[in-house]
């Protein structure tokens, strides 16, 4: 998540899509930037409930407990997967400006 001008996280927006996460963009200089792709869909368990608290939780435990690989699935046919660390970083001063564009 953004606070001010740091964000805490793996640095990706993302909404539930297809049960699955799909990534709106990737914050500029964050461990997922130029790793993460807009429209990647980042599978999620079987058992984990699809929905925003649920998720948010989820990602959350996975950073203390520093897991961090993501199996993607980049163009709807192939298969990745990812490392990204959970990290806090602060932005780029013009971040707010570059969510709006």
């Amino acid at each position: 998540y953004v606070y001010e001008d740091k964000f805490f996280g793996f640095g990706f927006n993302y909404e539930i899509k297809e049960q699955n996460l799909q990534v709106n963009y990737a914050i500029i200089n964050s461990p997922s930037w130029k790793k993460l792709l807009p429209g990647d869909l980042i599978i999620l368990s079987d058992t984990l409930k699809r929905t925003n608290e649920a998720v948010s939780s989820y990602l959350s435990n996975l950073a203390l407990k520093s897991e961090n690989t993501f199996k993607v699935i980049r163009n709807q046919t192939d298969t990745l997967f990812l490392e990204v660390y959970y990290s806090s970083k602060k932005t780029n001063r013009y971040f707010q400006k570059l969510q709006q564009i």
